[in-house]
Formats: C-alpha cells, structure tokens, sequence
C-alpha cells in the first residue's frame, strides 16, 4: 500500500484540468503572438494602449508598469524597442 494515499484519476482532479486548460492557453498564445513577432509582456502593453487611446486616458510608462504588472524598467525597454519599430510613438507627456 502506499500510505493510504489513492491516486485519483487525473481527469476527476480539477486543479490539473485547470492547469493543463492554462498551459494549453498560453501554449496557443504564443503560437499566435509567434506569427506577429510579438511577446505576451508587448500584448499587453499594447492592448492596454489601445484601451487607453480608445478611451482617452493618459498613458504614460508608470500607468502601463501599474495597470499590466510589468516591471517598470521591462517595461521601458519594450516601449523603447517599439517605438523604434514605428508601432508607437511618445512625447513628453506620454505615448501617442
């Protein structure tokens, strides 16, 4: 016997469809993101962009860090990059 412990079949056990839901997910993200040559940190920058733009909140980089999770200076550098890709663009007062 193995302690009293009885393994459940892994289709009954929730926490492991939820986390092979969660794995499956993130693996079609990035197949997605993949196509565009993006990452899930740019995503979501760049969807919190289009968000702000289309309901004319200021955005500037602290507001993106706070509202995404993204580290301050993470998030610095892919707003760096993608403006030099001509995606975005910024002034003093924040992103265009």
């Amino acid at each position: 016997m193995n302690g009293g412990y009885r393994r459940r079949d892994t289709n009954d056990n929730i926490d492991y469809l939820i986390w092979r839901l969660f794995r499956y997910w993130q693996k079609m993200q990035q197949k997605i993101l993949d196509k565009y040559g993006l990452t899930v940190s740019q995503m979501e920058l760049l969807g919190f962009i289009s968000y702000a733009t289309t309901h004319h909140i200021e955005t500037t980089q602290i507001t993106l860090s706070q509202e995404t999770g993204i580290d301050p200076m993470t998030t610095s550098t892919i707003l760096s990059n993608t403006e030099q890709e001509g995606v975005i663009s910024t002034n003093e007062s924040g992103i265009v």
